[in-house]
């Protein structure tokens, strides 16, 4: 019985750790999609080489997208 006790409050535990705090979300959720629109469409342009579009897809990807949150 004590086991089951203590396995129910480590899972309450845990996903009360993970729970996403409200609030995190500023701003306009659409100008924001259309900001990260605009800059995805300069990113991946054609003048803009193979590497370095790489690069900067990579950059664009980790300043707006919370990886550690969503996974």
């Amino acid at each position: 019985m004590t086991r089951r006790w203590f396995a129910l409050l480590t899972l309450v535990l845990t996903f009360a750790a993970a729970a996403p705090e409200r609030g995190m979300a500023q701003g306009d959720p659409v100008a924001f999609i259309n900001q990260l629109g605009t800059q995805a469409i300069q990113v991946l342009g054609k003048n803009v080489a193979p590497a370095e579009r790489l690069q900067r897809f990579r950059q664009l990807f980790a300043s707006d997208f919370d990886i550690p949150g969503i996974g």
